[in-house]
């Protein structure tokens, strides 16, 4: 789901015209959810809310008494994911640092509107980079 979500966004059909929020916000709950630890409130609203690691293995989230209900915070894995990051990894025009400096900045800004901002950032890239490759493809 996560890499039709990308692909759906970065490629701007003409059906997803009004849906692109919707989509980022989809984008963004997967992200977190997999990658950083983090629940959202149902519709991807407000802040996320990063779950504890644990005390004794940093890499690990300690699974919230919720798990089995994604919609009050559960559906955390224990250990998080790279394949979203192996994902945008893969786009063009995205670097190891690209996704290095999402990561940072969705940890240290929790806010949607901030996290969603990133995620345009990033996606905009790939945007910019297709569009110069297409270009170039008309007039060649």
């Amino acid at each position: 789901m996560f890499s039709i979500v990308v692909k759906a966004i970065v490629t701007e059909p003409k059906w997803m015209v009004g849906l692109e929020w919707d989509m980022i916000n989809v984008l963004r709950d997967v992200y977190c959810r997999l990658v950083l630890g983090q629940t959202l409130l149902p519709g991807g609203q407000g802040p996320g809310l990063q779950q504890p690691r644990d005390p004794t293995n940093p890499a690990l989230f300690e699974q919230s008494k919720s798990v089995d209900k994604p919609l009050q915070g559960g559906g955390v894995l224990c250990r998080s994911s790279d394949m979203p990051r192996v994902i945008l990894s893969r786009l063009p025009s995205i670097s190891v640092e690209n996704i290095q400096t999402l990561d940072k900045g969705l940890t240290e800004k929790r806010a949607a509107k901030d996290q969603v901002r990133r995620f345009c950032e990033l996606l905009k890239l790939v945007s910019a980079y297709l569009n110069i490759l297409l270009f170039q493809s008309c007039y060649s």
